[in-house]
């Protein structure tokens, strides 16, 4: 980044006292609608969390990206960023991904461990107590209506 960007976005991010008692740089101007501001320089559109790391500590390593350590997504705080794989940033997010990773039992309450958790080839956990329970209907189920198949087949 050049120097003469490097004092742009040192203006754009004017630290204005406006109250906050966090370490964090809100950006403060236009924010788009999933939370990251984003600043427009000659034709080229930037999010500025990103331009602030380019800005104040060099260029984003290639295959990376820059999660917010914070969590606040209008952050532009250069120390609240962190160069991570995607996989990483996910992990470490909010989302349904994280979530996921982070669930320590089933929805129906039975502990992921290692005697009670399949992985699946895709990667995902199955709970094994669910996975019996769920044979065991399929099977009462599948009974059951060969039954009735065989008692109407009988008349």
């Amino acid at each position: 980044m050049a120097e003469g960007d490097r004092a742009l976005i040192q203006a754009y991010i004017a630290l204005e006292d406006r109250g906050f008692t966090s370490d964090c740089w809100i950006w403060q101007r236009y924010i788009m609608n999933n939370g990251y501001g984003q600043v427009s320089i000659g034709k080229r559109r930037i999010l500025t969390h990103r331009f602030s790391y380019e800005a104040f500590v060099g260029e984003i390593p290639a295959g990376l990206q820059l999660d917010h350590l914070c969590r606040v997504r209008t952050c532009c705080n250069p120390e609240h960023l962190e160069p991570v794989t995607q996989r990483e940033n996910l992990l470490r997010g909010e989302g349904f991904a994280a979530r996921c990773a982070n669930a320590t039992q089933c929805p129906q309450g039975h502990k992921y461990d290692d005697e009670n958790t399949r992985v699946r080839p895709g990667g995902g956990r199955e709970c094994r107590a669910c996975d019996r329970a769920r044979c065991r209907e399929w099977r009462r189920r599948r009974k059951e209506k060969r039954e009735v198949e065989a008692s109407v087949g009988r008349k």
